[in-house]
């Protein structure tokens, strides 16, 4: 990883170790709806949500840099249900439209780096991408985003969803219908276990973190910087402790070359149980893997390297199964 390595671990550095110190529909839905339901019930809003990040956020790493000083991010999250007998597969559309007659429509390309991350890591469908749903089949759930002008959030949005032959829906948003929130983890309260389903999703930023800091710390070993080295493994496993208060936010680790490492406890603390309620699985990986890296920090502090390497060598394929190699 050479010099880069110590760029890219540098502000892992200053949080961690501060802390450690649709094709024959045939469903239609006309009108608007002050609930959240269609009348079909083909659409369900489950909520809407205005991301402003604090000073403190933005000192830790969240970069919203590229979004205009005139909008704001919003994030709608709906349902889709496909009650009919006929399988469903199309492309949607959705907007905001205000009473200022602007109208919003999505374009992933316009979002900040981070937050194209977020929605690729949230398990929820973009808004802009296909629609596959079978007859009786599970509902989708859906995430749009949105740059609003941050005076038309001061009025009525509606927001509009179709699916082309299936169905389509309208949702009215008063402004006191929209959430604010300080990190785009916070949409996750619409989920029935949101402590687990964030810290599930989080998963592939961790595992990021862990090779990076792995990753550099074998470097510094071969380098004969043993400090640097424990400094490094000590870290990484502070990534899958349950004994730390903090949580980390989906938009952390976004590639094997980014090492933005967003700490915060407005993300639930790890806690195996709790991934287990999601996906047991996934809970017996991350408890294999604190407990492997554990177990190399104590070999390391006792220079006990036969251990060290062979909880290394357990540890490599688990934590690989993780890596999230597409960058955003």
């Amino acid at each position: 990883m050479g010099n880069d390595s110590i760029t890219r671990k540098g502000f892992i550095y200053s949080c961690a170790l501060g802390v450690l110190g649709l094709a024959g529909c045939s469903s239609s839905s006309e009108g608007e709806n002050d609930g959240s339901k269609s009348s079909d019930g083909t659409f369900a809003l489950r909520g809407a949500f205005l991301v402003e990040p604090t000073e403190e956020l933005v000192r830790r790493g969240i970069d919203f840099s590229s979004i205009p000083n005139t909008r704001k991010l919003v994030i709608c999250v709906y349902d889709i249900t496909n009650s009919t007998k006929k399988n469903w597969d199309a492309y949607p559309s959705c907007s905001m439209l205000f009473d200022s007659e602007n109208e919003y429509e999505i374009d992933s390309f316009e979002l900040p780096p981070q937050i194209q991350a977020f929605i690729s890591r949230s398990g929820y469908l973009p808004a802009d991408q296909a629609v596959t749903i079978d007859a009786g089949g599970r509902a989708q759930r859906s995430i749009a985003t949105f740059l609003i002008n941050e005076s038309d959030l001061q009025s009525t949005g509606l927001l509009k969803i179709e699916l082309p032959e299936c169905g389509r829906a309208e949702f009215k948003i008063q402004p006191d219908d929209i959430k604010s929130i300080a990190i785009p983890d916070g949409i996750f309260e619409v989920e029935e276990k949101p402590d687990g389903y964030q810290l599930a999703r989080s998963i592939h930023g961790r595992a990021n973190l862990a090779y990076i800091l792995l990753e550099s710390g074998a470097q510094a070993s071969q380098a004969g910087d043993s400090a640097t080295a424990a400094a490094d493994l000590k870290v990484a496993a502070t990534l899958f402790s349950q004994d730390i208060t903090w949580g980390i936010s989906l938009i952390s680790g976004r590639s094997l070359m980014d090492s933005t490492l967003i700490l915060t406890e407005l993300c639930p603390k790890m806690d195996f149980s709790k991934v287990a309620s999601i996906d047991q699985g996934l809970a017996d990986d991350i408890q294999a893997i604190d407990e492997h890296l554990s177990a190399m920090c104590a070999a390391l502090d006792s220079q006990d390297y036969s251990t060290l390497d062979a909880n290394k060598d357990a540890l490599a394929p688990i934590l690989s199964k993780y890596y999230d190699t597409a960058s955003v």
